[in-house]
């Protein structure tokens, strides 16, 4: 989850990512929206995240959940979040649909 926030810390809104994580980055693919043709995919160091995996109460208990707060003013385009897909490798990517396609079909048999 990225949550942006405003000039006093507080929340505005969130944006929904899935994705993988390693050693030190998170992948992740937009899945906030769906039925997008182009998915946008984000890379953030884990250094860089919250871990919220005690404050996730959902069907995913057990899932790994963290979190990024950037500031609203700039966004997604803070510099700790890189947009490309260029610079994964086709096991990341591989590894992020797998995920994607996991949740989607958990939320489907709800």
């Amino acid at each position: 989850m990225v949550e942006l926030t405003d000039e006093n810390g507080g929340h505005v809104y969130a944006i929904q990512y899935t994705g993988i994580m390693t050693r030190r980055n998170i992948y992740a693919q937009l899945t906030q929206v769906t039925g997008c043709p182009e998915p946008e995919y984000i890379k953030v160091a884990k250094q860089d995240t919250i871990d919220c995996t005690e404050d996730w109460h959902s069907i995913f208990s057990g899932e790994r959940y963290r979190h990024i707060k950037v500031n609203y003013n700039v966004g997604m385009n803070d510099s700790w979040i890189q947009k490309t897909e260029k610079s994964f490798s086709n096991e990341i990517l591989e590894a992020i649909h797998r995920h994607v396609h996991e949740n989607e079909e958990l939320l489907a048999a709800i």
